[in-house]
C-alpha cells in the first residue's frame, strides 16, 4: 500500500505504547488550514499532561469538598435558616464529590483500555503462542494422516 519513495510504517512497541513513529497530525483547531505535526513522544507527553491535569483537578475537588463538609459540621448555635442552608450546601458538596469520583473511575477505565489496546508486545506474544500451538496441531494431524496412508 505504500507508494514508491515512502518509508514503510514502523512501530515503537518497545516504547510506552504502540503509537506509530511516523508524525501524528493534530485535528484542525480554530479554522487553521494546516495540521500541526508532532512525533509520538511529544503526543504521549501531551496526553500524560492532560490526564495528570484531570486527576489533579478531580482529587483537588474531592479534597476541597471534604474540607468544606468538615468545616460546616462545626458545633455551635444555629438557627433554622442556617441549618437549612448548610444542608443544601452539604448536598451540593456531596454531589460534587460523587461527580469527581465518577470522573476518576472513568479515567481509570480509559487508562485500562489504552493499556490493553496499545500493549502490542503482549498481543504479539499471544498471537505467536497461538500460532505455535496451531502449527504443532497441524504437524500432529499431518503425521497421523501420513501414518494412516502408509498403513496397508
Amino acid at each position: 500500500m505504500s507508494s514508491a519513495g515512502q518509508t514503510p510504517l514502523r512501530t515503537d512497541a518497545p516504547r510506552r505504547t504502540a503509537a506509530a513513529q511516523q508524525r501524528l497530525g493534530a485535528a484542525h483547531r480554530h479554522g487553521q488550514g494546516e495540521q500541526e505535526q508532532i512525533d509520538s513522544d511529544t503526543y504521549l507527553d501531551k496526553l500524560e499532561e492532560l490526564l495528570n491535569g484531570r486527576v489533579d483537578e478531580n482529587v483537588g475537588n474531592l479534597a476541597r469538598s471534604l474540607g468544606e463538609l468538615v468545616r460546616s459540621a462545626a458545633a455551635g448555635p444555629k438557627d433554622k435558616y442556617k441549618v437549612a442552608q448548610e444542608a443544601l450546601e452539604s448536598q451540593e458538596r456531596a454531589d460534587s464529590m460523587i461527580r469527581s469520583v465518577e470522573n476518576l473511575l472513568s479515567l481509570t477505565h480509559t487508562l485500562k483500555m489504552i493499556y490493553l489496546l496499545c500493549d502490542e508486545r503482549t498481543l504479539l506474544d499471544i498471537q505467536q503462542a497461538r500460532t505455535t500451538e496451531l502449527q504443532s496441531e497441524i504437524d500432529a494431524l499431518r503425521n497421523d494422516l501420513q501414518s494412516a496412508l502408509d498403513a496397508p
